[in-house]
């Protein structure tokens, strides 16, 4: 195997490890922003979701070294990751007490982090099919 496949053999395993790994903190995100489970419940989940972006901040660091993958992703991606962190400060209110602006912060992260990932992951597609179909 050269150099060239090998590089075509680690981005395609950084581009599984990004894309997988930000579906696990897609669905996982949705049990986190649910206001009828007990709260530690879904700081059990938003333990798990931070575990499992290792996985597409990884990705997300090599894939523009192994494939200059399109800017845009990583501005989608660093704007995914701020949405996760406006859930820190919603949870660290839910910590003292019941609150309604603390579930509404978490409620709007989730679907402003849903409308990122679905523009994130047709973004990733349509990267995809370029390579493959070289249409230029």
């Amino acid at each position: 195997m050269d150099l060239y496949w090998t590089l075509v053999f680690l981005h395609v395993i950084a581009f599984a490890y990004w894309l997988g790994g930000d579906f696990g903190v897609y669905v996982t995100g949705g049990y986190v922003a649910r206001a009828d489970l007990p709260l530690a419940e879904r700081l059990r989940f938003l333990d798990a979701l931070l575990k499992i972006d290792i996985l597409p901040r990884t990705g997300i660091v090599l894939l523009p070294v192994l494939g200059l993958q399109i800017a845009a992703l990583l501005a989608i991606g660093l704007y995914l990751r701020s949405v996760i962190k406006a859930w820190r400060v919603g949870f660290v209110e839910l910590k003292r007490g019941p609150s309604e602006s603390a579930e509404r912060l978490i409620a709007l992260g989730i679907q402003r982090g849903r409308r990122g990932a679905w523009l994130f992951w047709a973004i990733i597609a349509l990267t995809a099919y370029l390579g493959v179909a070289k249409p230029f």
